[in-house]
């Protein structure tokens, strides 16, 4: 295992996130990568692809906290060529997901990664 990233009160969220990001990226295995522009961290293979999402929340603040919502999907390039052959009408009726929700919605909250003390 790496090392863990420590992070000070001094550190922006977007810096927090995107060091986590990396970190978690690389002790996954060599197949995930973090794409920082996206906050994904995700593998792609053989027409198939698997992401964790870092959903950044609003609430977030230097000195403060820093908190996330990690989005799990899972897409394959068949179902997208099935979907693009019919009329689909509805939020995931293109894309080729085959599984996408937050990670709350399985029950767990979201992550808090430092909140500053006094």
């Amino acid at each position: 295992m790496s090392q863990v990233p420590q992070f000070s009160g001094n550190d922006t969220p977007a810096a927090i996130v995107d060091a986590a990001g990396g970190w978690l990226a690389s002790e996954l295995n060599d197949e995930f990568r973090y794409l920082k522009s996206r906050r994904e961290i995700t593998r792609k293979a053989a027409g198939h692809s698997e992401a964790i999402v870092l959903q950044t929340s609003s609430r977030s603040r230097a000195g403060e906290g820093t908190w996330v919502t990690l989005r799990i999907t899972v897409n394959d390039d068949r179902v997208r060529k099935w979907q693009a052959k019919r009329r689909l009408i509805g939020m995931f009726a293109t894309g080729g997901f085959i599984f996408n929700s937050m990670v709350v919605n399985l029950g767990l909250p979201d992550l808090e990664f430092i909140r500053a003390t006094a």
